[in-house]
Order: C-alpha cells, then sequence, then structure tokens
C-alpha cells in the first residue's frame, strides 16, 4: 500500500513531464477516491430519504451523488497545482489567497449548477434558477471545507514524498559512506607500503645482485598492477587474492631479510569463491613488522586457507608458532580498523560479519578468521555484466 501511494504521489510531484501510464495511474487514482466518497454522500442521502419517509433506491442515490461530484474530480488536479504553485507564505501571500479564492469560488459556481441540475433531473424540481443561489449558499462552508481540505492533502503528499525521498537518500549516502570507508580501510596503507618498496628496491641496487633487484622490481610492479587492476572492485576470485598476498609477502621478505612462504590450502568448492578485495591483510604485515619483528624473524610459513561450509565461505590466514598477548591483540585489531572492516563488509552483503582475532599460544598461534556467504565468481561476473552498478545484489 505504501509503494503504491508513492508511486502515485512521485508522478504528481515529477518534475519531468508525466507519462500516458502516469496520467493514467493519476485519474485512476482521483476517480477512485471519489467514487468512495459518493458511497459516503449516498448513504446519507439514503438515510435521510427514509427519514423522510420517502422511499430511494441506494443504487439510484449513488448514481445522484456521482453525478454531482464529478466537477470535484475533475478540479482535484488543478487544486493540488494551485497548493503547490501558489503557497501560502510570504511574501506573496496575498496574492495567492487571491488565486486560490477565485478558483475557489469558479469550483463552487460551477458545482452548484451541475448540482442543481442533477436535482432537477432527479427530483423535477422546477425552480431552477432558485435552487442554484440557495444551494451556493447553503453548502459553501461544506465546499469551502472540501477545498482546505484538499489543499491540506496536497501538502501532506508532499511532505510524505520529501520525507520518502530523504530517507532514501539517507540510506543511499549511508552506504556510499560505508563503502568510501571500507575502500579506505583496503587502501590506507599502501601509499606507505610502495614508499618503503621503492626504498628497498634502491637499496639492494647498491649492495645485492642485479638478479635479485630485477626479480624485486618485476615483483613489485606485479603487485602495483594487481592494485590497480583490482581497486574498486566488489569481489574478486579467491586465487588472485591469494596471488596478490603472495607477491606482497616475496616483497616483504627482501625488504626485512625474511623467508617466509605463503602457502595456499583451498578445498576445490572453494577455488571458484568470490571474496572481498582482500590487501587490507598488508597492514596487519606492517603491524607485525613494527611492533613485533623479532618475532617475525622465528616463522617460516604463513597458511592462506579457504573452506566451503554449506552456503558460507570461511577464509583464515595463519600465522603458526607466532603468539601475542592479548593487549597486542586489541592494538593489532584498534591499528589496522579492522573493526570497520567488518562494517563495509555490509555494504557487500547486506548482512553483518565479524572479523575475528586471536592468538593461541599452544597452538595454531595468530590467525585471522572471516566467514562470508559463497558466490561463484564466474556467475558474480556475469551478473554484473548484465546489471549496472546500483542493480547489483550481493
Amino acid at each position: 500500500m505504501k509503494q503504491t501511494a508513492a508511486r502515485l504521489i512521485q508522478t504528481w510531484q515529477s518534475p519531468k513531464r508525466p507519462s500516458l501510464r502516469q496520467y493514467f495511474i493519476q485519474a485512476a487514482g482521483i476517480i477512485g477516491i471519489w467514487a468512495l466518497i459518493a458511497v459516503f454522500y449516498s448513504l446519507i442521502t439514503t438515510f435521510t430519504m427514509v427519514g423522510r419517509g420517502e422511499q430511494i433506491n441506494w443504487l439510484e442515490a449513488y448514481g445522484f451523488e456521482l453525478l454531482c461530484i464529478w466537477p470535484w474530480m475533475v478540479a482535484t488536479p488543478f487544486i493540488f497545482k494551485a497548493a503547490y504553485k501558489f503557497r501560502l507564505q510570504r511574501p506573496h501571500v496575498l496574492k495567492n489567497i487571491s488565486v486560490h479564492l477565485i478558483l475557489a469560488l469558479t469550483i463552487f459556481l460551477v458545482h452548484s449548477v451541475n448540482q442543481s441540475l442533477a436535482v432537477h433531473w432527479f427530483f423535477s424540481e422546477s425552480t431552477l434558477n432558485g435552487y442554484i443561489i440557495t444551494d451556493f449558499i447553503f453548502f459553501f462552508n461544506t465546499r469551502f471545507a472540501l477545498y482546505a481540505g484538499l489543499v491540506l492533502l496536497a501538502y501532506l503528499l508532499e511532505f510524505y514524498r520529501k520525507n520518502h525521498d530523504s530517507r532514501l537518500n539517507e540510506a543511499r549516502i549511508q552506504r556510499e559512506l560505508k563503502q568510501a570507508k571500507f575502500d579506505t580501510i583496503k587502501h590506507r596503507v599502501q601509499p606507505l607500503f610502495v614508499l618503503r618498496t621503492l626504498d628497498a628496491i634502491e637499496e639492494k641496487m647498491e649492495h645485492d645482485s642485479e638478479a635479485d633487484t630485477d626479480k624485486m622490481i618485476a615483483d613489485f610492479s606485479e603487485l602495483l598492477r594487481l592494485m590497480l587492476d583490482q581497486r574498486g572492485m566488489r569481489l574478486i576470485l579467491l586465487e588472485d587474492d591469494f596471488h596478490a598476498i603472495d607477491l606482497y609477502v616475496q616483497l616483504y621478505n627482501k625488504r626485512f631479510g625474511l623467508n617466509i612462504e605463503c602457502q595456499l590450502d583451498v578445498d576445490s568448492e572453494s577455488t571458484q569463491a568470490a571474496i572481498p578485495y582482500g590487501l587490507y591483510m598488508v597492514s596487519v604485515f606492517e603491524y607485525l613488522a613494527e611492533y613485533h619483528m623479532d618475532k617475525l624473524r622465528k616463522i617460516t610459513r604463513i597458511y592462506y586457507q579457504a573452506r566451503a561450509l554449506g552456503d558460507k565461505t570461511e577464509l583464515k590466514v595463519l600465522f603458526p608458532g607466532l603468539y601475542i598477548e592479548k593487549e597486542d591483540i586489541k592494538q593489532l585489531f584498534q591499528e589496522t580498523s579492522f573493526d570497520e572492516l567488518s562494517s563495509g563488509l555490509q555494504t557487500y552483503y547486506n548482512e553483518k560479519f565479524q572479523v575475528t582475532i586471536n592468538s593461541d599460544k599452544e597452538g595454531e598461534g595468530i590467525y585471522i578468521l572471516l566467514s562470508i556467504p559463497y558466490i561463484n565468481y564466474t556467475k558474480f561476473v556475469g551478473d554484473e555484466n548484465q546489471a549496472t552498478p546500483n542493480s547489483v545484489q550481493v
């Protein structure tokens, strides 16, 4: 019901010229409302005449009221347009009141003549001219209240439309802000990473072999290409995400003289999974390098794991043997903005997912866990190609 009302209001308020279909919706709405009002008046007419001891069929009374009320059906669009164009507000309040008064008196006169003709036709009244004057005076208050009610209804509909549009715009702005914040979080560390990597390449050129330097430059160029290709993408193939992280780990090793291997551990169903762009993992490495480099030097591998569990994909990045205290976990969570990242994921899936970071001294070490809906990458790309950006729903 609310959606129907909203569409009807938009056809009345649209800045563009309404289409034939919109004109039809307007006309059907106006006729339907006045037809219901005619039912109310016909019941009053029927009860009044029965109370006088006169016999009348309700359908005849309803036909009489429809015949009487049609000028208001025709006048309703003009009243609405006058309400919007000649608003009762400064600085032209007197002029606009005059416009409304002229329009109202014209409608009242037409309605009086039409109602007098209907009475003459239905009830064989002979004094037609005298009845017009009597009808105009006797029903003036009722017609004035009816006109004022239509103007008020026009303002109420306009208020409803603006409030509806405002809520839609607010929701859209919130989504865009979340998306912008999410993109900012994902790319926040990249400028710093680029500068540090360039410094490391320059140092390698001075002290290492040309082959080692060329390999580092090639990996760095490939990672930059992936960053540019994947920037702004909503979801990417899981294996592409792993490839980008693996390149980063290799550059990370060369920068700090480490020997960490990144291993992919993915089940067969997850190979075609579409996941959020994951280079936000870079911020985790940068944090560990700044505060826990001594512990990083003791590990030789990390695992990038993915499991398809029903309609979910469970992503896990594991640093085996690397343990830090709970206070450090809280600091890591804050500095890497994983709390904001969790809310940003809601813009992808219309559902909130929490990124979990834990450190287990006796077991796996540090692990980062996220469970998200399973989406087939091939199907997702096909759907994106067939839809506009605003209409794609994950």
